[in-house]
């Protein structure tokens, strides 16, 4: 696939096709269970989440959308000079839009 080294996963489940509460907790507790395997229990990991995609389309939205349900929290760690905390991790999160909107390759956006 050309694909860098990394840990890729995908979440298939025939229950994206309800739009009830128990199917969308079964499908964020997969999406969990998968953050916690490559994330581990360090409380002093940095994470970066980047939605990829183009807001003005519905098919394509999901990485923006997902950023703007996602609770940053480095501003916090940063304002407290905290280096862990019992609760959270440091988390930032940018949705750079797509090269269509922007004119900037979204690889250099993330690497800048």
């Amino acid at each position: 696939m050309n694909k860098g080294i990394g840990k890729y996963v995908t979440l298939e489940s025939n229950l994206m096709k309800f739009d009830d509460d128990e199917s969308r907790e079964e499908m964020i507790t997969y999406l969990k269970d998968e953050l916690v395997e490559i994330l581990g229990s360090d409380k002093t990991k940095k994470t970066l989440v980047i939605g990829l995609g183009n807001w003005n389309i519905t098919s394509d939205a999901l990485g923006p959308k997902s950023v703007s349900k996602t609770l940053v929290t480095r501003h916090i760690f940063k304002n407290y000079n905290k280096d862990y905390d019992d609760d959270f991790t440091e988390v930032s999160a940018l949705s750079p839009g797509v090269m269509g909107i922007t004119g900037l390759e979204t690889s250099e956006t993330v690497k800048s």
